[in-house]
């Protein structure tokens, strides 16, 4: 299965990226792109993209603004109208958490932009989300 990484004001693109996808290729996904927004209206553009091409798309950075350029803010208020079927907070360390959502067969998973935070969620519980959502879809 494919997946997306979208970037959102993120900082260390290039090592994140390098992380999850070391941490996914064990899930049987495929990395088919990455894209990056650095403004709101951007970054929901590129999420449709993404989820137009993929079942699920990676979220990385964006969560530790507290202001209008919150990615947890933007997906909230999209998420509000959509009923999610799933949503989840994954626990990483020291309070970085990152969040997953389902919603009409699409999964997007909401990442810090910070390598070991990226490595600690993604071999943690989202990794078994993973293996189940992959083989249910």
């Amino acid at each position: 299965m494919d997946y997306k990484i979208v970037f959102y004001s993120a900082q260390k693109t290039s090592m994140c990226e390098r992380r999850l996808i070391k941490c996914l290729s064990a899930n049987q996904l495929s990395h088919s792109g990455s894209s990056f927004a650095v403004k709101n209206d951007a970054l929901g553009a590129k999420l449709i993209e993404a989820f137009d091409n993929c079942e699920i798309t990676f979220l990385i950075g964006g969560l530790d603004f507290a202001d209008s350029r919150s990615a947890v803010k933007i997906i909230s208020n999209a998420a509000a109208e959509s009923e999610p079927e799933l949503v989840r907070k994954l626990r990483g360390i020291d309070g970085h958490d990152g969040y997953m959502l389902k919603s009409g067969g699409k999964l997007m998973v909401m990442l810090p932009d910070d390598p070991e935070q990226i490595e600690t969620i993604a071999q943690g519980e989202l990794s078994e989300y993973l293996k189940y959502f992959v083989k249910t879809s």
